[in-house]
């Protein structure tokens, strides 16, 4: 592969190069691995020799040392190696293995050198170039990685009708494979949904944090989107996804409705689904090791924003995702310990919002109730269907507060419209099947109807077992 001259090394290297989204240019470190042989970095060192006659100190010391420098330049300092050889410097290599340094100490600023000499000044930028990171699972170290790295991102795209919210962008990005540490090998492509929290000051890195220690704790729940990876890179805060090939409202937009009553029922089977995660989440002291990851037995915690953009469809399965909202609260204590408060402008926000800023738990089961009566009536007439439904819905009044609700809410002076209740009751079971017609009865008289000022809605626990029962689920909830 390598005779010996800069010439051809220059070539190899070549070929090793790729460019990211931006058209930064980066070299492969598995490429670098399988060039950089034992006989390769011995016929750069003296190729170099035999050009520089001043250097014959230097190669008396090359025999007599050559496999110790070889065998210390292949475990620790082939990037390294590898800079100085564009650099035409492979000599500098020597300095670098005296010093004991290792490519884990890149990258060098010039005043962390570590006493090399003569150091030239293109090395401080072309060492970027091989220091394209791994893309490693979340529990990993996390890292700050500042703007000079170069990411192995082959394709960065913005997801357009995204949920990104007020405080974050979510892009498509594809991982150069050889830097994906997500996936085993052969196992589907490097495509993921990269969320990037927008720098809206010192709150930017809490809001970061708050979303990841969440889905942390989430992170064994079955139909929860799993956090893949996280990092910092400059001033973005990004978190890692699987690519979702819908939202919820992109979905029952574009996909047909079930044409029979068992594929009714294998759809309300998959949406129903969504009632053991948030049961999970609403018990989470129930679901996790607390020594391992140290929490209190009495907390719970309320997603605070369900809406159809925050139901995924990934990989078969529906997902919530997006904790941005999401706050860590305490039994018996009204204030949220960790989070912000709850998206009261959706139309999926329940009536006790407007009053109440303590336990959210009923709020999300209002909430995933308004998404379930929206399936249920897709999945009977598709996307006409649900366009009718929501026009019944609709109103321009003013509450209490003298706030208009929001135009599409499913609830008024606190309690379920009747129209809601009216537009769910049309459905007979002669048209949809028993399991939908007990599946809309739990969605009308548990989770929607119970909820209003003076009531309340069954738990999110209730209702996951009501659900297992119409639909025979076997035991779903953790991974």
């Amino acid at each position: 592969m390598d005779d010996g001259s800069e010439t051809s090394i220059f070539e190899a290297m070549e070929l090793l190069k790729s460019q990211n989204y931006e058209g930064r240019e980066y070299y492969s470190e598995h490429g670098l691995r399988l060039l950089c042989t034992e006989d390769v970095i011995r016929n750069q060192l003296m190729r170099y020799v035999k050009e520089h006659p001043e250097y014959d100190g230097y190669a008396h010391m090359l025999e007599l040392q050559s496999a110790t420098l070889i065998g210390y330049v292949r475990e620790n300092l082939l990037k390294t190696f590898a800079i100085l050889v564009l650099l035409s410097q492979p000599q500098l290599i020597r300095e670098f293995q005296q010093n004991r340094m290792k490519d884990s100490q890149l990258p060098l600023v010039v005043s962390n050198a570590h006493g090399i000499p003569d150091l030239p000044d293109r090395f401080y930028d072309l060492q970027y170039q091989f220091l394209a990171p791994l893309i490693a699972p979340p529990w990993s170290m996390m890292r700050f990685w500042d703007e000079q790295y170069i990411f192995p991102f082959v394709r960065k795209n913005l997801i357009e009708n995204s949920s990104g919210g007020l405080f974050s962008i979510i892009y498509e990005v594809e991982v150069d494979r050889s830097y994906d540490r997500l996936r085993p090998a052969g196992k589907g492509p490097s495509v993921y949904a990269c969320k990037e929290l927008k720098s809206i000051g010192p709150s930017t890195y809490q809001l970061y944090e708050h979303e990841v220690s969440l889905l942390m704790l989430l992170r064994n729940v079955e139909n929860i989107v799993p956090l893949v990876s996280r990092f910092v890179h400059g001033d973005k805060r990004c978190l890692l996804f699987p690519r979702a090939e819908y939202d919820l409202e992109v979905f029952m937009r574009t996909v047909p409705h079930p044409q029979s009553t068992e594929a009714l029922d294998q759809h309300l089977t998959r949406i129903a689904e969504l009632a053991s995660a948030l049961s999970s989440m609403h018990y989470i002291h129930e679901h996790i090791g607390h020594e391992e990851d140290h929490i209190e037995t009495d907390i719970f915690i309320c997603h605070n924003d369900l809406v159809p953009q925050n139901v995924l469809w990934v990989e078969g399965k529906f997902m919530i995702s997006d904790f941005g909202l999401a706050r860590v609260q305490k039994t018996g204590n009204i204030h949220s310990l960790h989070g912000l408060h709850r998206n009261t402008s959706s139309p999926y926000s329940a009536p006790m919002d407007l009053i109440n800023d303590g336990d959210s738990r009923p709020s999300d089961v209002w909430s995933l109730g308004c998404i379930f009566a929206e399936f249920a009536s897709w999945s009977v007439g598709g996307s006409q269907e649900l366009e009718a439904f929501r026009q019944v819905r609709r109103t321009m009044k003013a509450h209490s507060s003298g706030d208009l609700y929001p135009e599409y809410c499913f609830h008024e002076n606190g309690k379920v419209k009747e129209s809601v209740i009216r537009w769910l009751g049309r459905y007979s079971e002669s048209v949809l099947g028993k399991k939908a017609v007990l599946f809309l009865r739990i969605v009308r008289e548990q989770m929607l109807q119970g909820s209003n000022f003076g009531g309340q809605s069954d738990t999110a626990k209730t209702i996951d077992t009501e659900l297992r029962v119409v639909f025979g689920a076997g035991s779903r909830g953790l991974k």
